[in-house]
């Protein structure tokens, strides 16, 4: 009913159906067809027609003088394209990519002139179920979602192999990360059999640091080795090659292109080579 309303107030405001329809890219019929369907919906005319022309019923007149203003000026806002970029934007973003190698690239979107009107939050999670429960306008998740409510972009690839301190004297302890494999069971499997114990947490960081200390072999992604490097003076030693690789994918909620700021940070990753990420084993 208010898109048929709308058209009564356009063919109000120019006193005349053919007037409209040719405005509004509509045929006379079509046009006059819509307008007899919100009269016969609302219960009583709107327009008095005669060969003379056409003139308002005093319910068409009361109409029109209380909502015609305010229809225009929703409507006009909405044709209109806005230029001016949003006054807030939200980021979820895992806490090991964000400190790590997004840091750079968020720096200088945070900085950009034109965003310096622009709050940003960064919210380091990594957990599907605040994507759900939160407004956002970008997440950066590791691993493919499988949750169709939102668009996705592959951006990179993360390596992941086993990685331990040189001298450490328990590389047949292994620390992992990961509850799961999902498909890359097999690629672990033989390298499995070589630990006589696993440690198991859900933080990555928390792996990383007992890798540091010499806790035992981690099984760790590039992102993290590249920490290890940068953190300790310790020598690392690889004890595999790429067990399998990890995609790296920004999602954005309800548009199939992402928003002008979301577009922002992604020229900026790329601008960074941030999202080349590390497909392939870190040099130790």
């Amino acid at each position: 009913m208010l898109d048929d309303f709308l058209l009564f107030v356009e063919v109000a405001r120019r006193g005349s159906f053919s007037k409209t329809a040719k405005a509004l890219r509509l045929t006379s019929p079509t046009l006059s067809k819509r307008v007899s369907f919100l009269e016969d919906r609302l219960g009583t005319p709107l327009f008095i027609r005669s060969s003379r022309g056409l003139s308002l019923t005093s319910y068409g007149q009361d109409m029109y003088e209380k909502h015609a203003n305010g229809l225009l000026e929703i409507n006009d806002a909405l044709v209109a394209k806005d230029t001016s970029l949003p006054s807030r934007f939200i980021l979820h973003c895992p806490q090991n990519l964000m400190q790590g190698p997004f840091y750079r690239a968020l720096w200088q979107f945070i900085s950009l002139p034109e965003l310096m009107a622009t709050n940003i939050t960064l919210e380091p999670s990594n957990a599907n179920v605040l994507l759900s429960q939160t407004s956002f306008d970008m997440a950066i998740r590791v691993g493919k979602q499988k949750d169709s409510a939102y668009y996705q972009k592959a951006i990179g690839e993360i390596a992941v192999a086993l990685v331990c301190a040189k001298g450490c004297v328990s590389k047949e302890v292994l620390v992992t990360p990961y509850d799961k494999f999902s498909d890359h069971d097999r690629a672990i499997t033989d390298s499995h059999n070589t630990f006589n114990r696993m440690i198991k947490t859900n933080d990555i960081t928390v792996a990383r640091l007992m890798v540091q200390d010499k806790v035992g072999t981690g099984l760790l992604p590039m992102t993290e080795v590249q920490q290890l490097l940068e953190d300790s003076e310790c020598e690392y030693e690889y004890r595999s090659g790429v067990l399998f690789t990890r995609p790296v994918y920004a999602l954005w909620p309800n548009t199939q292109a992402p928003s002008t700021l979301a577009s922002l940070l992604l020229k900026t990753l790329h601008e960074n080579k941030t999202l080349a990420l590390n497909g392939q084993l870190l040099k130790l």
